[in-house]
This record gives structure tokens, C-alpha cells and sequence, in this order.
């Protein structure tokens, strides 16, 4: 093994560039991005590669390399633009259901609990009361005594 490893060692710098230009190159990007390039291409009708790259938290040229790759496949049309992170394309695999996927709603904000001061006022009337003249004051309502 270890003359093989000689032997191909020093006999790397002597092949020609073609044949090491050949060989196949692994993607610059993981499979996990392409997955959700394509679920964007799904949700939305236009694909650009800064939204990519804002979207699934990659760098601008592992963007460059999906869309050039979506265009490849045939997900998204020939790319228009001419500078790399203004680069975008129109999606030809958007669907109309795919994207209610992305409208979210803004969650309501937790409403206040106030159960422990509703049981403590249940207890005690006296607190009950303090409570009710300081709202009273912070409204700007005098108290008559």
C-alpha cells in the first residue's frame, strides 16, 4: 500500500490537467440546503440568491452554486442578473398551496395572569382595596374619604 501510495504520489503532477479536471467534483453545498432551496422554489414564485442565502443561513456563493444547479435540474428558469447576489429566477415548480405554507401568523401575546392576586384579594378585602386606590391614583381619580 505504501508503494502505491509513492507510486501515485509522484506521478499526480505528471497527468494531464484534463484528467484531473474530469474528475467529479462534490456539490459545495450540503443535501439539506438543497432540500430547502426547493421547498423556497415551492413556496414562492420567484427565487433570488440573497433570499437563499438569508433563508437557509448559507453563504452567497453556496447560493450562487444552488441556483445554478436548481437552473441545471430545470426547478427554477435561466437565471436573470448579472452581478452574483443579485442573481434571481422565476420558480417553475410554485404552487399555490405550497406557499400558504409560508404566511405565519404573529402569535398573541400571553395574556396576563392574574389568578394569584384575584385569590389573594378573595382572602383579604383589605388588600383588595389597597389595590383598587392605587389604580385609582395611577388613573388620575381623587379619593374621597
Amino acid at each position: 500500500r505504501f508503494l502505491s501510495l509513492l507510486g501515485a504520489a509522484t506521478t499526480a503532477p505528471l497527468m494531464p490537467a484534463q484528467a484531473l479536471a474530469a474528475a467529479p467534483v462534490a456539490a459545495p453545498y450540503s443535501a439539506a440546503a438543497m432540500h430547502g432551496a426547493i421547498l423556497h422554489a415551492q413556496t414562492s414564485s420567484h427565487v433570488s440568491t440573497f433570499g437563499l442565502a438569508q433563508i437557509l443561513k448559507v453563504p452567497m456563493p453556496q447560493a450562487e452554486a444552488l441556483m445554478d444547479d436548481m437552473a441545471q435540474r430545470g426547478i427554477i428558469a435561466p437565471l436573470n442578473g448579472l452581478r452574483t447576489n443579485s442573481r434571481w429566477a422565476t420558480s417553475r415548480i410554485h404552487h399555490r398551496h405550497f406557499a400558504k405554507l409560508r404566511q405565519t401568523t404573529k402569535p398573541e401575546p400571553p395574556k396576563a395572569d392574574h389568578s394569584d392576586a384575584k385569590e389573594a384579594a378573595r382572602q383579604d378585602p383589605d388588600l383588595m382595596m389597597a389595590h383598587l386606590h392605587k389604580l385609582c391614583r395611577a388613573y388620575g381619580m381623587t379619593i374621597a374619604a
